[in-house]
């Protein structure tokens, strides 16, 4: 009467293996190893609202964490200001929702890349930071979905 229902597993790679997004050969094979298609893609809408709406909280969230860490606040004193980061930040991040899957997209990556390494923020530092967006995000993705752990799911994968 009240056990619990069987739940499905949720098989990524069962909705589509490679991509259908046109692009160079080898940001393609970035694509399909990913399999991001052009309906996962879609999929981001939500991440977008969701991110849209949470804005404000999520980066002042993100930057006070940042700051709380000693070698993280002195390159953002010596650098920038937590204003401005948060400005470049939210324009990046909403482009990641936003921007066509192409060579530019990639290149506009890379740029941001350079300029941590260039200021001494190392790759260990970026995983950790994409990480702690994660944390930021995945519980008003949950809030977002309820109960309905397919879309839950889907939408977590986009990240």
């Amino acid at each position: 009467m009240f056990g619990k229902s069987k739940v499905d597993n949720y098989e990524y790679f069962g909705e589509a293996s490679s991509s259908d997004i046109q692009t160079n050969e080898r940001f393609k094979e970035k694509l399909d190893f990913l399999a991001l298609s052009k309906v996962r893609r879609h999929s981001v809408s939500l991440l977008n609202q969701i991110y849209t709406e949470n804005r404000h909280e999520i980066l002042d969230n993100f930057y006070t964490r940042l700051l709380s860490i000693p070698e993280f606040k002195k390159i953002i004193v010596e650098n920038s200001s937590v204003e401005r980061l948060k400005v470049t930040f939210d324009r990046h991040f909403s482009s990641l929702f936003q921007d066509e899957l192409n060579i530019e997209y990639v290149f506009k990556r890379r740029r941001i890349a350079y300029t941590h390494a260039r200021i001494g923020v190392l790759p260990n530092w970026m995983i950790s930071a994409y990480t702690l967006i994660n944390q930021l995000i995945i519980p008003l993705i949950a809030k977002q979905c309820g109960r309905d752990y397919k879309k839950n799911a889907r939408y977590i994968a986009c990240i």
